[in-house]
């Protein structure tokens, strides 16, 4: 079975709407060495498993962080509004993963005080087989 990152890999490079806007600079945890503006990051950092007294239920929680990364504040606006069409909510199979359900935790913004570029950081909430 794949992972929970190839299942978002896939499920991203698999969404026209933002393909269209970074091509296939969609990266699992670091970009390439100096990659193209706009582009995003994406890693799974936290995950855990649901038990029941007798057995384990095959779901985990996971935390999904995606790093949007631009050139202008507009750029990545744009680029975040695709991610929440192709992930937000999403509920479905991907790569061969069971997704259940994706939901919005957390969202943050900066400025990269050397370069001047935008960056935004989001978290999700990822229940999924396992």
């Amino acid at each position: 079975m794949a992972s929970l990152e190839e299942a978002v890999q896939a499920r991203f490079l698999a969404f026209a709407g933002l393909t269209a806007l970074v091509s296939g600079r969609i990266y699992a945890d670091k970009p390439s060495e100096r990659p193209t503006y706009p582009f995003i990051t994406h890693e799974c950092e936290f995950r855990e498993f649901v038990s029941a007294m007798g057995s384990d239920s095959g779901l985990a929680q996971s935390s999904l962080t995606v790093q949007i990364f631009g050139e202008t504040k507009a750029q990545v606006v744009t680029v975040l509004e695709q991610v929440n069409l192709a992930i937000k909510r999403y509920r479905g199979t991907s790569a061969g993963v069971s997704i259940q359900g994706v939901y919005l935790e957390d969202e943050d913004s900066t400025v990269d005080e050397d370069t001047q570029r935008f960056e935004k950081e989001v978290t999700y909430k990822v229940w999924h087989g396992e």
